[in-house]
């Protein structure tokens, strides 16, 4: 290239210069000048001179190796503001499902007695899976017309690392860690089954503690009673006439397996797994 170029900055440029004034005068000046004693001023001169820096500042464009160059830097540029603007639109949307979120929770917060429980607000813990049930039905009607899994994905999309992704465990009972979230009642946000499991662990470990050590079909029939917890908020004497205890004898085998223990064990697992 004439004159050389070192880089796309230096491009840029030479191409403003080309159509200053000031730099044509200079370079008809250079051009003619030394020709004649003394340069004097002309239209033609500067209309030459301006001619010569458009062509040297455009010269690089003759290579088609740059223009290729050129190309490709607009084609990733372009997928990059592609990408931010989708980005951009994808946290807008999620700042907005979560704004309908906390206002319904506003809204309702002494119309629908289950949500005062899942805040802790009116000395009642017990919530029933109907509860729940009303909350996602109300939830999804005008105007907030959102559901409890995109509620969840808003929040991921915001904060990766205090929200565990919902995978394979979306359960109706993801209302309560929703809610206990967005109400500060939580820190991180993570399936309500993975908050079970938790508990369930700490009382298995409270109960060695004391001495008191589960036998292999014991821990069996409690994880099972743990998961049914999970899906249902609740285990009764009623549920082991459900799958899958009642391919497994029923209650009928619940009571052989922990003899008088039983009710005490559903009572415990009812008020700590919640």
């Amino acid at each position: 290239m004439n004159p050389p170029v070192d880089n796309l900055k230096q491009i840029i440029n030479n191409m403003i210069v080309a159509v200053s004034a000031g730099r044509q005068i200079q370079k008809a000046k250079d051009m003619y000048g030394k020709e004649q004693n003394s340069y004097s001023d002309s239209h033609s001169a500067q209309k030459k001179a301006n001619i010569k820096l458009i062509a040297d500042a455009c010269a690089p464009f003759e290579n088609p190796d740059f223009r290729a160059a050129i190309t490709e830097i607009k084609k990733r540029n372009s997928q990059l503001i592609n990408t931010n603007s989708m980005e951009n639109a994808a946290k807008e949307r999620s700042q907005n499902v979560i704004f309908r979120f906390n206002s319904f929770l506003e809204s309702h917060k002494k119309d629908i007695p289950a949500l005062g429980s899942i805040a802790g607000n009116n000395g009642h813990k017990k919530i029933t899976l109907e509860e729940i049930k009303v909350i996602s039905r109300e939830l999804r009607m005008s105007p907030y017309e959102i559901s409890p899994d995109e509620v969840w994905n808003a929040y991921l999309r915001l904060d990766k690392t205090k929200v565990k992704p919902l995978g394979d465990k979306k359960n109706p009972s993801n209302i309560i860690s929703l809610t206990q979230y967005a109400l500060g009642k939580a820190d991180s946000l993570e399936p309500f089954g993975d908050t079970v499991d938790a508990k369930f662990n700490e009382w298995i470990e409270t109960n060695k503690f004391k001495g008191k050590i589960f036998t292999q079909e014991e821990m069996i029939w409690l994880t099972m009673m743990k998961s049914h917890f999970s899906s249902f908020l609740e285990i009764q004497m009623s549920s082991f006439e459900q799958p899958p205890f009642i391919g497994l004898g029923g209650a009928t085998h619940a009571y052989n397996v922990f003899g008088q223990d039983l009710n005490k064990i559903l009572h415990e697992l009812n008020e700590i797994l919640i």
